[in-house]
């Protein structure tokens, strides 16, 4: 155990101390401030008393007019307007495995471990290396959305959001936790959150996977992001032009988005694909890494 304690703090160390995480930390964080200033500028030279409903005796009882531009449809997750937000989630797969994701591939490629293998056990090396590769690409995933979510929080005002103006908000019941989007707002803001910086892991994981198929490195770090965009040209031909049923959304980097997507978020959907990209990710690790004699 101690051994283990050893391997994942060095890992870590590598992963978080090193220039490859600022520059994807950097590369996801721009798209995510920029989503912020547009969604504040566009906001700026909005009155919402500049319409006048529901008045009486001269004074307002209510205005509807005041949910049209809420936090809840301007942070990131509600941004479908600027091309800022698209990117951010476009290349989230690239910005997850920046940091950490690809130093299995350069390791093995630079004879390192050769070294380490005589020092720790193979399993040992892996494990803590599946551990910190993990939660790098969660964290530069979570800096840009945190970052997002207070400078849009601090400046557009947070205005529960009302089911008729979906118009606007583009949530529907039919999406994943839209009940929770007009009554608890928060909590759907904070459940994509989660959803997103998972989702940081996941890809940095399956890029530590690709890692044991090529011996590229461009293909090793770009080969979850032409997944995702192959993948959503697939079913965009597929699907756009069924009309007897409403397709459920299967591309990650589409259904992250929840104001993004083309077809409906379904739970048992996002489940189902993370469940397979995880065992994917982790049975590689395991068989061809740590049950593998030669690497």
């Amino acid at each position: 155990m101690e051994q283990f304690s050893h391997v994942v703090g060095m890992e870590l160390k590598k992963a978080f101390c090193s220039k490859k995480f600022l520059f994807g930390m950097c590369l996801l964080l721009l798209f995510s401030i920029l989503s912020a200033v547009y969604m504040i500028e566009s906001r700026a030279g909005y009155n919402p008393d500049a319409i006048l409903a529901g008045m009486k005796d001269g004074k307002f009882t209510r205005n509807p007019d005041l949910a049209l531009f809420t936090f809840y449809n301007s942070w990131m997750g509600g941004d479908d307007l600027s091309l800022a937000s698209s990117l951010f989630y476009t290349l989230l797969p690239v910005g997850a495995a920046l940091p950490f994701g690809w130093s299995f591939y350069l390791e093995r490629k630079t004879g390192y471990l050769k070294n380490i293998y005589t020092r720790v056990g193979k399993g040992t090396y892996l494990a803590g290396k599946t551990i910190a590769v993990f939660l790098s690409g969660a964290a530069v995933v979570a800096i840009g959305l945190v970052v997002n979510v207070m400078l849009v929080f601090a400046k557009i005002p947070v205005i529960t959001p009302f089911a008729g103006y979906n118009f606007y908000n583009h949530i529907y019941f039919c999406n994943l936790w839209a009940d929770l989007y007009f009554s608890v707002p928060w909590l759907y803001v904070l459940l994509f959150v989660l959803l997103d910086v998972f989702y940081g892991g996941v890809f940095a994981l399956l890029t530590f996977a690709v890692g044991f198929f090529f011996r590229n490195i461009f293909a090793v770090l770009f080969t979850p992001f032409l997944l995702m965009l192959m993948a959503g040209y697939l079913e965009g031909i597929f699907f756009n032009n069924r009309v007897d049923f409403v397709p459920a959304e299967w591309v990650p980097t589409l259904f992250l988005h929840p104001q993004g997507v083309h077809f409906k978020i379904m739970g048992w959907v996002v489940a189902l694909v993370t469940v397979l990209l995880l065992a994917f990710s982790l049975l590689t690790i395991y068989f061809r890494g740590v049950r593998c004699e030669t690497i």
